[in-house]
């Protein structure tokens, strides 16, 4: 779908996840035959909005034993309004498909079918059926409800396409930000060798660590003096390393700020260093590390030429969620809506 339009994402995941139109399996329990809602005299049943309902409820991990909770009872009562509401969005947003005679062409049926692919190779094709399966759909019906995806799709570019962001609207916006957005911390770039403890040991008490500690520090050692007289650090790296993760990249790592997530012994460790140097044994609870400094970035604030495109892509999805937004109230204000809380 096309990158930015976050605002039909509630919409779409109703539509991928029940069988909206005639399509919805119900069962023939009367309960579930009660009306909940209605949209210019479209019935919305309440065994749809109990199948929607349990599905996002699996979703935040709410079960029956914990519903029970006085907290998670007040969320859910939030959870079952707004789940109303997306079904009556869908519905108009069905309903004005048809009005305008928006419908899907050679190109969106190929689309649809290629997601679809992208879908199954992405999960496998096992995990793809047990997804149809746990969402009460067949891969036919599937396709539908990406098919009207789609289309929704080419209904929200219609009523955002001329929506413009200007020069002077990004400009504005950096000064404005540029000293807490834009600010880049300090940032480092590095090698590590590890000469790592037993993995069962991580978590254990530091004392019963210690004669794991003193069983590996000669071994430490012994590589800490070839990286210091300056045998390739990389090579090293591959050599001894206990760190799967970046051995067989010499031990790079991905630069970081002192946000990273790395023990505080490394950061301080990595971020004392001038670039070129190595460092003695730092002791964590993996092990002793050898940090050698590749590269420092000191703090800056980036300049507006290398966010301007970022902030323009922004400033643009907020304002086509702003009129995506003005479209919908129009649309829900003049539709004739109906609600059954009392069935709910």
């Amino acid at each position: 779908m096309r990158k930015g339009i976050l605002f039909v994402f509630g919409i779409l995941i109703i539509s991928l996840s029940i069988a909206g139109c005639g399509l919805v399996k119900v069962n023939p329990e009367v309960d579930r035959q009660l009306v909940v809602a209605t949209v210019n005299g479209e019935e919305i049943l309440k065994g749809e909005f109990l199948d929607n309902l349990e599905m996002i409820k699996q979703s935040y991990g709410i079960t029956e034993e914990n519903e029970k909770d006085e907290e998670i009872k007040s969320f859910l009562e939030g959870l079952k309004e707004s789940v109303l509401d997306s079904l009556i969005d869908y519905r108009i947003l069905k309903q004005q498909l048809e009005k305008e005679n928006i419908v899907a062409d050679e190109e969106d049926k190929q689309k649809s079918k290629e997601l679809i692919e992208n879908d199954k190779e992405y999960l496998g094709e096992d995990a793809f059926k047990e997804m149809l399966e746990t969402q009460n759909l067949t891969e036919e019906e599937y396709e539908k409800y990406v098919l009207e995806a789609l289309l929704i799709e080419k209904m929200v570019e219609k009523y955002t396409k001329d929506v413009k962001v200007t020069d002077q609207e990004i400009k504005d916006y950096y000064e404005k930000n540029k000293d807490t957005l834009f600010k880049e911390k300090e940032r480092v770039k590095v090698r590590h060798i590890l000469i790592g403890i037993d993995e069962q040991m991580y978590d254990l008490p530091e004392e019963e660590k210690k004669a794991e500690y003193e069983k590996i520090k000669p071994r430490a050692e012994e590589v800490l003096a070839k990286a210091k007289v300056g045998e390739d650090f990389a090579q090293l790296a591959k050599e001894y390393s206990d760190d799967p993760g970046s051995r067989e990249l010499g031990g790079e790592l991905e630069p970081f700020d002192e946000d990273g997530n790395f023990i505080q012994a490394f950061k301080d460790a990595a971020f004392a260093l001038k670039v070129g140097e190595i460092s003695d044994l730092v002791k964590t609870d993996f092990g002793y590390h050898i940090i050698k400094l590749e590269e420092k970035t000191p703090e800056r604030i980036a300049p507006f030429e290398e966010v301007k495109e970022k902030i323009s892509e922004s400033l643009l999805l907020d304002k086509q969620n702003e009129k995506w937004e003005e479209q919908m109230d129009a649309w829900r204000k003049a539709a004739d809506i109906k609600k059954f809380e009392k069935n709910i």
